[in-house]
C-alpha cells in the first residue's frame, strides 16, 4: 500500500535565537533574525517528514495519506512520534465524493489507527491518497530531549560559520554537553558528529 506523509501545519519552534546564544557564547553578536533562519533550517534537517531522524520535534499537525484503510482486525502505524491525537480520518468514496469518517469507527492506540469493535471502514476509491488521516505529533515546548536542544544549537553554529571564513573559531561551548576545541580543519566534522552522536539513540529506523 503506497503512502506518504505530508506536513498540514509546521512545527512549532523548539529553540530560541535567546536560547541558543546562552548555549553558545560565540553566537552573542550574531543577529537574532538571522538565528532564527538557521535555527528552522537546522530543525527541518531532523525534524518530521523532511528530516533523516524519523521523528516529529515541535507539535506539528501531520497527514498520511495512503490508498486504503487497514484490514479488519490490523493497526495502521502512523509515522513520526511522539504521536499525540487523531483529529480526522477523511476518504474519498469509489464515487468520487469526499467523507469524514466517525470518530466512534475507530481507535487510536500509541499512535497506532484500527477498527472499533462492531465498525466497519467505508469504502474508498481504488486511487493514492484516498484515506487521509490527519493527526498531531511532536513533543510540548518543556518536554524536547535536551539532547535535541543541544543538538541544534551545535548545527546552527556549524550554519553561521559556513562560508564565514572565521580563522579564530577554535572552540565550541554548548550548555549541559561541556567544551570542545578542534584545529580549524577538523572543527565542522567534528561538530557534524557531535549531532549525530547526541541524536543516535533518538532515530526511528523503519522496518
Amino acid at each position: 500500500m503506497h503512502s506518504r506523509v505530508v506536513v498540514i501545519a509546521p512545527p512549532q519552534p523548539v529553540l530560541t535565537a535567546t536560547a541558543v546564544k546562552a548555549a553558545i557564547p560565540a553566537l552573542a553578536g550574531v543577529a537574532d533574525g538571522l538565528l532564527d533562519g538557521l535555527i528552522a533550517a537546522a530543525t527541518e534537517e531532523i525534524d518530521g517528514p523532511t528530516g533523516w531522524l524519523g521523528r516529529a520535534i515541535g507539535r506539528q499537525t501531520l497527514e498520511l495519506r495512503c490508498s486504503a484503510f487497514p484490514c479488519r482486525g490490523e493497526w495502521l502505524s502512523l509515522p513520526f512520534p511522539p504521536f499525540v491525537d487523531v483529529t480526522e480520518i477523511a476518504f474519498t468514496a469509489p464515487d468520487g465524493t469526499d467523507g469524514v469518517v466517525a470518530s466512534e469507527v475507530y481507535r487510536s492506540r500509541d499512535g497506532n489507527v484500527g477498527l472499533a469493535p462492531g465498525k466497519s471502514w467505508p469504502a474508498v476509491a481504488c486511487e493514492p491518497g484516498s484515506v487521509r488521516i490527519r493527526y498531531r505529533a511532536g513533543y510540548e515546548p518543556d518536554a524536547v530531549p535536551a539532547k535535541v536542544k543541544s543538538a541544534l544549537a551545535l548545527r546552527v553554529s556549524e550554519l553561521s560559520h559556513v562560508g564565514a571564513g572565521d580563522p579564530s573559531l577554535k572552540k565550541e561551548v554548548v550548555e549541559g554537553v561541556g567544551s570542545q576545541e578542534w584545529e580549524r580543519g577538523n572543527a565542522r566534522p567534528a561538530i557534524s558528529q557531535a549531532v549525530e552522536s547526541l541524536l543516535s539513540g533518538l532515530k526511528v529506523y523503519s522496518l
